[in-house]
């Protein structure tokens, strides 16, 4: 059965600021929305090795997990409501770059991509964290961005930075599940996936078969619990 649920945004504890916790209270499994959809769009055997991984980083207290693009991902929400998004994002690539590692050409190119996909006169609007929930696992979408567009319209955007390719089958998946916790989210947005590192945005059509993203996105979740459950 799918559940939809919503966490507050503030007093993440610090397992859960970087993507993946073990639901102590409940049993259960939580993951952020961004390690999802590396999960998501890893092959069978990849996404073997990401449980295993997301498992350790659950069970360590040296966990880094997504936490190396954090501070991209707090720039482009700053971004969204800055007078100048650019020098925004200027000022995390330029702290990306200080660092000499792969993060100031990671940095440069997502920063890039996010500015082309951003829509003239959007304007930043709060979103409440929303969780999507299937047996034992939990998705939490931590670094979603909420926009108003100049139709007044709104759009809750997740956005995609790794250096993987993102695919139109794993993006509708993660898309499905956005679309389902909405209401909860931001009443009336449409989900969009950015690849910022591409320049290229995801969105359902009317025509996409949400049936099908259901059965994708609720067996995913089994076997990603299966394979927590028997990895070492």
């Amino acid at each position: 059965m799918l559940v939809a649920r919503v966490t507050p945004g503030k007093n993440a504890s610090p397992s859960t600021a970087r993507g993946m916790r073990v639901n102590s209270a409940t049993g259960g499994v939580t993951i952020g929305g961004l390690p999802w959809l590396d999960y998501v769009l890893a092959s069978p055997r990849r996404a073997a090795r990401l449980a295993k991984e997301h498992k350790e980083n659950y069970l360590s207290t040296e966990s880094m997990a997504w936490f190396p693009y954090q501070p991209l991902l707090s720039g482009m929400r700053r971004a969204v409501n800055a007078v100048d998004p650019r020098a925004e994002l200027d000022e995390v690539v330029a702290w990306g770059e200080m660092k000499q590692d792969w993060r100031a050409a990671a940095y440069r190119d997502s920063a890039s991509g996010f500015l082309e996909l951003l829509p003239r006169r959007a304007t930043g609007v709060p979103v409440v964290r929303p969780v999507w929930s299937e047996g034992d696992l939990s998705v939490v979408f931590r670094s979603v961005v909420g926009l108003r567009l100049r139709d007044d319209s709104l759009m809750l955007v997740a956005p995609y930075v790794k250096k993987a390719e993102l695919d139109r089958d794993a993006a509708e998946v993660v898309l499905f599940i956005m679309e389902s916790v909405m209401d909860q989210a931001l009443p009336g947005a449409v989900p969009v996936v950015w690849d910022t590192r591409r320049g290229k945005a995801f969105k359902l059509t009317k025509r996409t078969n949400r049936r099908n993203l259901e059965v994708a996105a609720r067996g995913l979740a089994a076997k990603y619990l299966c394979e927590w459950s028997l990895v070492a």
